[in-house]
């Protein structure tokens, strides 16, 4: 019955605690507070594949079995731990945590660029897309790139974020010109499949550390 193209990977970040959300009778139109935030930095983390477990969550909860696939490491997470890190537990032998991930993160200065256009124009930029930097970047691991679009669920226009992953964008040097390629047909599909119209604006937001 599935006739369409699934995920062959998925990373979750897992924590646990309150949150809050904003309703409108029956429907659930957003979620807001310190644990989504918490769980969105440790799902990057977990991408492509795997699981990560917030520290402060109980891994003694877990069976016995279960406990012993994970293991404990210390990470840095952007608006969460930047000074100091949190304890997570990490799903042995799937995650690979980067470098990044195990420095301190107010020591460096992330800069920030945003280019919005409507999807029947991202559409027109396919496959490939430039997005020119003003500045090199410091690290090759320096850099996120995510896409904010107008979701709808029940005939309600919700936000909506995607993560890009390191596979659809790459860094790269034109004319000694830094810029940020990005895989703009991945893009364009993932925005019609969750349909999103062709007159939307889709706004492509890049951070990334300077030289």
């Amino acid at each position: 019955m599935i006739n369409f193209d699934v995920p062959r990977a998925m990373g979750f970040g897992v924590a646990r605690g309150p949150a809050c959300c904003l309703v409108s009778g029956d429907v659930v139109l957003d979620y807001s507070g310190h644990l989504l935030n918490l769980t969105s930095r440790l799902t990057d983390l977990a991408r492509p594949s795997g699981i990560l477990i917030d520290g402060q969550f109980g891994l003694d909860l877990l069976p016995d079995d279960q406990q012993e696939r994970f293991e404990s490491a210390e990470v840095y997470l952007r608006s969460v731990a930047e000074d100091t890190p949190r304890t997570v537990y990490v799903l042995k032998d799937v995650v690979e945590l980067s470098e990044a991930s195990r420095r301190p993160l107010r020591l460096e200065q992330w800069e920030r660029i945003e280019e919005g256009k409507t999807v029947r124009e991202w559409g027109q930029a396919t496959p490939r897309y430039g997005v020119d930097l003003e500045k090199k970047l410091k690290r090759d691991d320096g850099i996120q790139v995510q896409m904010v679009y107008p979701a709808f669920k029940g005939g309600k226009r919700l936000p909506g974020l995607l993560t890009y992953s390191p596979a659809e964008f790459h860094y790269a040097l034109r004319a000694n010109r830094p810029e940020v390629v990005l895989h703009v047909d991945s893009m364009v599909a993932y925005l019609r499949k969750n349909g999103v119209p062709w007159a939307a604006t889709a706004n492509v937001i890049i951070d990334y550390v300077p030289e």
